[in-house]
Order: structure tokens, then C-alpha cells, then sequence
């Protein structure tokens, strides 16, 4: 039997060889060895915080962190297998001080014990590691456009006006303004809107925040809109000039007119301004008086000046000296007015008639004033009913009076001493 069995058997092991290589040849015809390519596979950065409890923070360079992975295995195998299942990590925890490349791991969680290689197209991830920096910037608010006519902006208010900006050394570095912009375009009532926060470089360009942090996005601001008006500036002045001098009547403002502004309830009471003349105290003055004025002192606290040229204005109040002249009058210009009934009354002078004429007074003024007076004449009245009025009369008694009588003259022009008349009071005979 056993001579049986080692007969030809060169021949019976060269059978068995080629079984093997038959049966390989068969599986490897109906399930061959392949590889396949997985592109655009996300390396996921493990732990890093890591990094970020140092104080840093990192990018990673040229892309390095999407590669690609080439799985090779049977065809059954391959072909059941997707990019879902193809993972890439790489820890920041292993990373050395001084080394800026992370080590890629690759693995697939299905048919891991089955696969015969899976490689990734690169080794490393390529990062750029810098420190970690934190600023704090004020928040400005650019206001764009023109509101309607008649209108002008008032306060702006914002409900934050900081921001806290971090990341990376090199770009916060560079960061010199945050804004926020609100466009008033056409607008007549207050305006209210969340703007976003931009950050901007020292040339006015706009800084890239996809690598920072802010503890804030946008800004909430109000911007109140006001009613504008133009009004009349008026003065008036107290005291008197110095004796012998006078105000000519002439208060000049300058300008005459200006703008303000406020709430369209606070605007619409408003026609005019009036400086008071306290401000203005011509008391012993010898020339005319000339100040400059701030006139949103008399304006209420919810209306505001916003002329052009500010809140002051230019007064002069006009003085000047008196000159005299005389006025020659006579009985026929006086009168005697009110109810005289039963009684006559004549106008004397030291028991005596007055004179027809030749009678002489002199009045001071200004010059204007008293050319005035010489052209219309001088006149006189005594009203009898003042007269009664003063005595506390209530009918005439007959007697001779001293009266003052009242001029009919310019404004402004005057005695300088007083003046009295003597009247003579009779019962009237029929």
C-alpha cells in the first residue's frame, strides 16, 4: 500500500500544486484585488483645545486637512465600502513644541479586518500656529444718506458700544476700527435697526472675521429725526442811558433769522425768540450798546439751535446824546378836554392871562425826534376829568389850580424839568 502511495509522486505533487494555482486563478478571476480612491475626505483636528489653553491658535495651510484615501481589498469587499465610512483624524495632543505638522490617521469602520491597505495622499497636516489675541474696540456708527427736507438728525444712541474681538496675532493686529452702518435716506421720523458690526484695517479696509470671534455680531441703534424751523430773533433792553443821552428806538439783531430744531409738538410752539431785556442793561450808558447773545438760553430744553452759523447772535441796541430846541406855543395850543359843564376854565399864568404867543420851552431828544416837533408844532391838553380824577372831585369846584399839562409831542422827546399850568375855574354865567 505504501509503495502504492509514493508511486509517481512527483507527479501526484505536481497535481496538487496546480489545484492551487487553479483555485487561484478561479477566486481571483470572480473576486480580483482592486483599489479604489476616495477624494475630498475632512481630516477632523482632535483636542483642539489643546492649543488654546496655550495661548494659540492655529491654521491649516494650502488645504493639507482635505485629502484623498485609497482603499484597496477584494472587489466584494471595495465595492461595499462608501466615503461615509472613510475616516481621517489627526491629534493636536501629539503635537511637539516647534512642529507644525499632525500626523494623518486614516481608517474605514466597515470591513476594517478585510481590507488589504488603506493609505492617505498625504502624511501631514500643515498648520500655522501664532499666538491668540484679544482686543477691545469702540463701536462708531456711520450714518449714510439725507433725510427728508425740513429734517435733521438728532441724538444717536446704540444698545453696546464695544465689541470683544479674538483670534489669531496677525489678523487682530491689524484691526483699527469696528462700524456699524444706518442709512437715513429719505426718512421723517426716528429710526430703529440691528446693523452688523464690520471691522476695518487703517486703510479703511474691510478685515476677514472667518478666523475670529466676536462676542458680538450686530448693534441695535436709534437715531432720532427732527423737525427744523426757521424763526424770527427779537430784543429787548432794560434801563436808561446816561443823562443827556438816549435809545434811538433802534434794536438791530444779527442774524435776524435761525434755524432749530426738535420734536414736530416742541417746533410747532415756537414762532419766535425773544431775548429778554435783562440781557441787554443800557443803565448809565453813554453809547449805543453792542453784545453778542447765545440765544438757545431762551429756547426751551427740548428745542435746540442748529444754524449754520451756532446759537449766537450780534445785538445793538442804539444811543445817542440829546440836543434840544425850543418850542414857542401859545394859548391857542392848549386845549381843555373833557366835561366842564356849568363851569368855564381858562389857562393863566401867575393870575394873569397866558400869552397869544412868545412862549418858550425847551424840549431834549434826539435830533430826528425833535426836527419832528418842529415840524408839527408843539400841543397841549388838560383834561378836566383827570383833573377831577386827581383831586377826588366828583364836580368843579371854582378856584385857581396848578395842573401839569400833557404834550403832545414825539415819543422820546421831553422836559427836563417839570412843567406846570395855572387854570382859573369860574361858575358859567348864562
Amino acid at each position: 500500500m505504501k509503495e502504492r502511495l509514493l508511486r509517481n509522486w512527483d507527479l501526484k505533487l505536481l497535481a496538487v500544486l496546480f489545484s492551487i494555482i487553479l483555485w487561484l486563478i478561479v477566486v481571483n478571476i470572480d473576486d480580483p484585488v482592486k483599489s479604489v480612491d476616495f477624494a475630498g475626505i475632512n481630516v477632523q483636528i482632535l483636542n483642539s483645545d489643546v492649543l488654546a489653553q496655550k495661548g494659540k491658535v492655529y491654521e491649516v495651510l494650502d488645504d493639507s486637512d482635505v485629502i484623498t484615501v485609497t482603499v484597496s481589498g477584494r472587489r466584494s469587499v471595495i465595492e461595499d465600502i462608501s466615503k461615509e465610512n472613510i475616516s481621517a483624524v489627526a491629534d493636536l495632543a501629539s503635537l511637539k513644541e516647534g512642529e507644525n505638522a499632525l500626523e494623518i490617521k486614516v481608517s474605514s469602520n466597515k470591513y476594517a479586518s478585510d481590507i488589504d491597505g488603506i493609505t492617505s495622499s498625504v502624511e501631514n497636516v500643515i498648520l500655522n500656529i501664532e499666538d491668540l489675541k484679544k482686543i477691545q474696540k469702540s463701536i462708531s456708527v456711520d450714518v449714510v444718506g439725507q433725510v427728508a427736507e425740513g429734517y435733521i438728525l438728532g441724538d444717536l444712541n446704540t444698545n453696546l458700544n464695544q465689541v470683544v474681538i479674538e483670534g489669531p496675532e496677525s489678523i487682530v493686529s491689524t484691526i483699527s476700527t469696528a462700524r456699524a452702518e444706518l442709512n437715513v435716506s429719505g426718512v421723517t421720523a426716528n429710526v430703529s435697526a440691528s446693523a452688523p458690526i464690520i471691522l476695518y484695517d487703517e486703510n479703511g479696509n474691510e478685515v476677514d472675521t472667518s478666523r475670529l470671534t466676536l462676542n458680538i455680531k450686530t448693534v441695535s441703534i436709534t437715531q432720532e429725526v427732527l423737525v427744523t424751523k426757521y424763526v424770527v430773533v427779537s430784543a429787548e433792553s432794560s434801563g436808561e442811558p446816561a443823562e443827556g443821552y438816549a435809545l434811538t428806538g433802534d434794536i438791530t439783531v444779527s442774524p435776524e433769522m435761525i434755524l432749530i430744531a426738535g420734536k414736530k409738538g416742541a417746533i410747532d410752539a415756537v414762532n419766535s425768540v425773544i431775548i429778554p431785556g435783562t440781557e441787554l442793561d443800557v443803565t448809565d450808558l453813554k453809547s449805543s450798546l453792542k453784545a453778542t447773545v447765545d440765544v438757545s438760553n431762551f429756547l426751551s430744553d427740548n428745542v435746540e439751535v442748529v444754524d449754520e452759523n451756532g446759537s449766537k447772535v450780534n445785538v445793538t441796541v442804539g444811543i445817542q446824546k440829546e440836543t434840544f430846541t425850543n418850542a414857542i406855543f401859545s394859548r391857542n395850543d392848549i386845549t381843555i378836554s373833557g366835561d366842564t359843564t356849568g363851569y368855564d376854565v381858562e389857562v393863566v399864568t401867575d393870575g394873569t392871562y397866558l400869552k397869544d404867543s412868545g412862549n418858550v420851552l425847551k424840549f431834549y431828544g434826539l435830533s430826528d425826534e425833535l426836527a419832528e416837533l418842529n415840524e408839527t408844532g408843539l400841543a397841549m391838553d388838560i383834561n378836566m376829568d383827570d383833573f377831577k380824577t386827581g383831586k377826588g372831585w366828583d364836580k368843579l369846584y371854582p378856584g385857581t389850580y396848578w395842573v401839569v399839562p400833557v404834550f403832545n409831542v414825539p415819543e422820546g422827546v421831553h422836559l427836563n424839568e417839570d412843567y406846570k399850568l395855572q387854570i382859573k375855574i369860574t361858575t358859567h354865567k348864562e
